[in-house]
């Protein structure tokens, strides 16, 4: 009797190991007597044919219906079982057979991972102190802040084990040169918008440094303040000897078109109470006043302005 040869296989290791063979070696092939009950079910439904359905007592069509639908409950049942017998549990039982195979590669695999983890871990934390060293070195005299420290990005690029250590030195110097740039515009904007704020103590520096950081072109934001600081006619303080605060003289001029003049004051404690709707809007008059008041309360002071501004009540300041 010939001796068997074993059936081997090569893992991609290169290691040779038992092939799997599976009994019996070919797909199986199932049939049964269908052709059987597919005569049994033509003939059944030719013996109807001849009948109209659409024309028969609804009784007899619900019986006919029952018939029917019998024959599809029992088709379904049987096909149900054959899947499981023939289908269903044989795979279930090779699913039992690959359980156990993988079982014993999981083993010493997962203890291997776990040492793996660990050295990868490792070598990601000296990525990082190099990464912190290369930004602690080309930061050292460009001064950056906070806020374009937090800037400099970790790369998925810097943790790939191809990755040369060299190109992610030159790509955090390219970081943090352009960050460096970036501050530098950012400084030297604020510096542009203080001194041109610098013109009125009226115009609101928080709101055109505000305007800038969050994203407002410098040209922009140089144009509002400039339109502004029109709108205020060139506001301008003087200073005088007193425990009140600076001195202020503002001029609203219109034309007078009311026939008769008349005079009237309101001491006011809150502007927001005051109600500046008019219903004859045409019929302005002109007063001049005084203002006095204390040089730390001038951004209140614009603010005011504008919502006398926005009331129809318009100002201009003479010197």
């Amino acid at each position: 009797m010939a001796k068997k040869t074993a059936v081997v296989a090569t893992t991609s290791a290169g290691e040779t190991i038992p092939a799997l063979v599976i009994s019996p070696g070919k797909v199986p092939v199932v049939g049964g007597n269908f052709d059987a009950l597919e005569a049994h079910l033509v003939a059944v439904r030719d013996k109807y044919r001849e009948i109209d359905i659409k024309k028969t007592p609804i009784d007899d069509v619900l019986v006919i219906k029952k018939q029917f639908q019998s024959f599809r409950t029992y088709i379904e049942k049987e096909e149900k079982r054959v899947n499981t017998d023939f289908f269903n549990n044989p795979k279930k039982i090779l699913a039992g057979h690959f359980a156990r195979l993988y079982a014993l590669a999981a083993e010493i695999e997962n203890q291997c991972d776990e040492v793996i983890e660990k050295e990868d871990a490792k070598r990601i934390e000296q990525i990082n102190m190099a990464i912190d060293a290369y930004v602690a070195e080309f930061t050292a005299d460009t001064v950056l802040t906070q806020k374009f420290l937090a800037q400099i990005e970790r790369k998925k690029m810097y943790y790939n084990k191809t990755q040369d250590e060299a190109d992610t030195r030159n790509d955090i110097l390219a970081q943090v040169t352009a960050l460096a740039k970036a501050q530098k515009a950012e400084e030297a904007g604020l510096r542009m918008i203080k001194k041109a704020c610098d013109v009125s103590p009226l115009l609101n520096l928080d709101l055109y440094e505000s305007m800038f950081l969050n994203g407002d072109d410098i040209a922009s934001v140089l144009e509002a303040i400039e339109q502004e600081a029109k709108r205020l006619n060139n506001v301008q303080t003087t200073t005088e000897a007193g425990e009140n605060g600076t001195p202020v003289v503002v001029s609203r001029e219109a034309e007078e078109t009311e026939e008769t003049e008349t005079e009237a004051q309101a001491f006011v404690e809150d502007a927001d109470d005051i109600d500046f709707d008019s219903d004859l809007p045409s019929r302005t008059k002109t007063i001049t006043i005084k203002l006095t008041y204390p040089a730390d309360v001038a951004g209140a002071l614009t603010q005011l302005f504008e919502m006398l501004s926005k009331k129809g009540v318009h100002s201009e300041v003479v010197g």
